[in-house]
């Protein structure tokens, strides 16, 4: 469970910093954007699901 969870914040890291160059250049409406955004939504919930259930 605890190599899930690292893995989790690395993706949650590396998608934080994307979804940052990508507003740089791209609107906030622009489909990679809102792509990376519900991407990075999905890993936040699983990363709180399994910090709240036991990793």
């Amino acid at each position: 469970m605890f190599v899930k969870v690292k893995i989790l914040k690395q993706k949650i890291n590396s998608f934080k910093t994307l979804l940052h160059l990508l507003l740089m250049f791209k609107k906030p409406t622009d489909k990679i954007v809102v792509s990376c955004s519900q991407h990075l939504d999905e890993y936040i919930v699983e990363y709180q699901k399994l910090k709240k259930f036991g990793a």
